[in-house]
């Protein structure tokens, strides 16, 4: 029992997905997708067996956008036709179960249902505003779900973490195409994975590292005949636990680059948005509240791209393994 408990709080005991939303050129806001982020060790392969569950607060605001010679835009127009200002409130629930198997419990394998709710309000430009008789939208309600699922192994002394997932997004959130706040999307998507999970002990200390790469593959929203671009993401956080005994408290940076890999069409014409790309940075720090109960919160925000909008993000969540 005490191994598992040191277990969970070595490695923080959760699988997340980042996703990093892209815009289209359209009135639409899309904030359906709702950003969910990783934390140190959310790629461990060691978990204790049995049920898990988070509880993630999220604050999303997005104002600016960088163009086609990465210059920073004072407001969304001109990226999101008729689009002014952004904001979210997100409550993001994630439940599953983690499981392993082999003679040395070496092979792990996870599943998850991860269902969003957010509170999306879009403020429109004059010249948009004047079109639609209305400046401001607002609509709260469910997002589109998620389910995730993963393989992983790691070494006998456990500084090797390695594995491969993917999660896929349902439809079946709130949706309305005359709404730009709705925040489902009508389509599905699915984000194929592969990650490393790094640590690297010192005489008192210890340092992790996680690295990902991920692929995401979005269908037509039939309903808009719009097909948004798919992308690639490379992402790395780099952890530091001042005690490695106790592994209490830790402070994390994450870096995180994505790029488009492809056009964007809508009724069969190509959109130029295939070479846009962002990159983004966050800090945080981990409190480790019991053994089975671990907390963390972190400010992100991209800070350089070509033809994508400029995401702020307050994240604060609680995991509990039971």
């Amino acid at each position: 029992m005490h191994e598992s408990k040191v277990s969970f709080r070595s490695n923080l005991c959760f699988i997340i997905i980042i996703l990093l939303l892209c815009y289209p050129k359209n009135i639409r806001a899309e904030l359906g997708g709702i950003h969910f982020y990783a934390f140190p060790g959310a790629w461990a392969m060691d978990v204790p067996d049995g049920w898990i569950s988070q509880h993630h607060l999220r604050h999303l605001s997005i104002n600016t956008w960088r163009d086609e010679d990465g210059h920073e835009q004072g407001n969304l127009g001109g990226f999101l036709t008729g689009i002014d200002y952004i904001s979210s409130y997100q409550y993001i629930v994630k439940f599953g179960y983690i499981y392993h198997i082999g003679n040395r419990k070496q092979f792990q394998f996870t599943h998850l249902g991860i269902f969003p709710f957010a509170n999306v309000r879009v403020k429109l430009t004059d010249n948009a505003a004047a079109l639609t008789g209305r400046k401001n939208y607002k609509n709260s309600g469910p997002g589109d779900p998620y389910s995730y699922n993963s393989f992983g192994w790691h070494n006998k002394n456990g500084t090797v973490h390695l594995s491969a997932g993917f999660h896929v997004r349902f439809p079946f959130g709130e949706y309305d195409k005359d709404d730009p706040a709705s925040p489902g999307l009508n389509r599905y998507e699915i984000f194929p994975a592969v990650y490393a999970h790094l640590r690297f002990p010192t005489e008192k200390s210890l340092w992790t590292f996680d690295i990902i790469q991920n692929f995401l593959w979005i269908t037509e929203n039939h309903d808009r005949d719009f097909d948004e671009r798919d992308t690639m993401e490379s992402n790395l956080i780099a952890c530091y636990f001042p005690s490695k005994a106790t592994r209490k408290v830790a402070l994390f940076t994450q870096l995180d680059y994505m790029r488009s890999v492809n056009d964007s069409e809508i009724a069969d014409n190509k959109i130029d948005d295939g070479d846009s790309w962002s990159f983004g940075a966050g800090l945080g720090m981990l409190y480790t509240i019991r053994p089975n109960i671990i907390a963390n919160i972190k400010y992100s925000e991209d800070v350089a791209g070509k033809r994508y909008r400029m995401d702020k993000a307050t994240n604060f969540m609680v995991t509990w393994k039971f």
